[in-house]
């Protein structure tokens, strides 16, 4: 068996949806030109041959590894020593999935380099990896998702001002080159080794590498966010609903609070179904309209006068428009959060300066409202 002395992979990966109802999935479409060279020795080294053995060459073939064959969405194309060639099913290789080219003109005995060259064509969905087994293999990734995720035991090299360009992410995708060596992983030997003993290697080598193709927000994980701050939503509404009766001296009842906080739990279940219909903004935005106008609307009559009712839901028009900022800055969303936070409590403390809380004790059903 004779590993590639050199490998470079320059892939592209043009990503896209497929659909059904109202779910999507992401696939991407990869396109690979591959070339390297072999060199083979005059000798092959073959375990367990001594003296008196007399060895009778095959057919030698070249194997190519894909996890899944039907991921192939044209026919491979393979050029050895300028020669094209043909490949067929299978890898010829015990556990080991993948096409092989016979290559029935090479017949042993002199040491010779061959240069090659592969075209191929691969669909999948989520990731891609690629197992190192060259002495030395370069892959550059080029792909239009603007969203990867770099995984695996090797990270792309980093850009510096000798390469500008091998891993640098982009509005319109991203760009990313990977270098390694045969002396920084143990891939080729394990597969050597489990090919030679026909032990099953189905390319869960450790030394893999490769990118995720994300999605770090959907409608289905920001309507999670937008949950998880559902609690947080249902608490500053009830703090403002104590504050009012506090300072006002109203009576509200515990079924008001009740019917107010579930106005707003069913916010998020209207954030949730609009947004399988419509953009997430758009969604979002009708949501928390149709809160805002119901508790406005029902807070007037509760909290005993209108201005009141649009006070209180100018209120929570702002606590909605904080929580969309939330979820659609991922990288600082605990530091809005955080800020957030700490100006409500500062706006109540300077509220409450002045209250009395010794005072505080049940109001008299007949005294008036104010």
């Amino acid at each position: 068996m004779v590993l590639p002395s050199r490998a470079d992979w320059d892939t592209n990966a043009a990503t896209d949806f497929k659909r059904r109802g109202l779910f999507k999935a992401l696939v991407y479409d990869l396109k690979a030109s591959i070339a390297g060279r072999f060199e083979v020795p005059t000798r092959p080294a073959l375990p367990g041959v001594g003296k008196g053995v007399k060895l009778t060459w095959g057919t030698p073939f070249v194997s190519v590894f894909v996890s899944d064959t039907r991921g192939l969405s044209s026919t491979p194309q393979l050029t050895l020593d300028g020669t094209p060639l043909g490949f067929r099913n299978g890898s010829g290789l015990a556990g080991l999935d993948g096409i092989h080219a016979d290559a029935a003109g090479l017949a042993p005995g002199t040491a010779r380099a061959l240069p090659f060259s592969i075209g191929l064509s691969v669909r999948g969905t989520e990731a891609v990896d690629f197992v190192p087994l060259a002495e030395t293999a370069w892959v550059t990734l080029d792909s239009t998702w603007p969203h990867p995720s770099f995984a695996g035991a090797f990270l792309p090299m980093p850009r510096d001002r000798h390469m500008p360009r091998d891993r640098q992410d982009r509005p319109a995708g991203f760009s990313a080159r990977w270098e390694v060596s045969a002396l920084a992983t143990k891939a080729p030997a394990a597969f050597t080794a489990a090919a030679r003993e026909g032990r099953a290697w189905k390319g869960d080598c450790r030394d893999a590498f490769g990118v995720r193709f994300i999605e770090p927000i959907n409608v289905y994980s920001m309507a999670d966010r937008a949950l998880k701050y559902g609690f947080l939503f249902v608490a500053l509404s009830f703090a403002a609903f104590f504050l009012f009766e506090l300072l006002k001296s109203l009576r509200i009842h515990p079924a008001q609070y009740l019917l107010v906080g579930l106005a707003l739990a069913l916010f998020f279940l209207l954030l949730l179904s609009l947004s399988e219909q419509v953009p997430f903004a758009l969604a979002y935005a009708l949501a928390a309209g149709a809160s805002i106008a119901l508790q406005g609307f029902y807070l007037s009559h509760v909290l005993g006068s209108a201005r009141r009712g649009l006070g209180f839901a100018g209120l929570l028009a702002a606590l909605f428009g904080a929580l969309y900022g939330l979820l659609i800055n991922e990288d600082t969303a605990l530091l809005m959060g955080s800020l957030l936070l700490f100006g409500l409590l500062a706006l109540v403390m300077t509220i409450t300066r002045r209250l009395d809380w010794y005072s505080v004790g049940p109001v008299d059903p007949g005294r008036p409202r104010s």
